[in-house]
């Protein structure tokens, strides 16, 4: 089920990608060849790009794919390589999980104000932000339970 769930969205997130190349051939073909430019454009690819990114990260980016700075989890072993990893992973569990009730105050703030062009309300451009706030804390308690079972071996472990 975890694995169709994750195709869906990688296709999801393809597509969006496709189309958002699509929409920048369009306002390119429509600005150079016919002289006049389309002006959502600009805008959309704005849109999909931040979709992409907070949709992607908070949902199928794995922990050892973001950037980070790792090099005192790099050099430990056994134990104190599982609490460091345990810490950081914790900590930054925690902010995210207290950041969701202002982050849905803001959005519905945002909610009342339109995009330039398109006159969407803002907080639909970034309410895929509360996708990343919500996935994010999940997959970190998913990775945290990985550390905590018996069967983790930190030399197998690829952060």
């Amino acid at each position: 089920m975890l694995k169709i769930l994750r195709q869906s969205v990688e296709a999801l997130l393809a597509t969006a990608f496709a189309l958002m190349f699509a929409i920048f051939v369009a306002q390119i073909v429509a600005r150079y060849f016919f002289n006049a430019p389309l002006t959502w454009t600009e805008e959309m690819i704005r849109i999909l790009y931040i979709w992409i990114i907070f949709g992607s990260v908070g949902t199928i980016v794995a922990w050892r794919d973001h950037v980070s700075i790792d090099f005192l989890l790099l050099a430990t072993r056994g134990h104190l390589r599982r609490a460091l990893m345990l810490v950081s992973r914790t900590c930054v569990l925690v902010i995210f999980v207290i950041s969701i009730p202002a982050t849905l105050d803001y959005l519905d703030y945002m909610r009342r104000i339109p995009t330039g062009v398109m006159r969407l309300p803002t907080g639909l451009v970034f309410g895929v932000y509360m996708v990343f706030c919500v996935g994010l804390p999940l997959k970190l308690a998913i990775d945290i339970r990985r550390i905590l079972s018996d069967d983790w071996d930190d030399a197998e472990d690829n952060l």
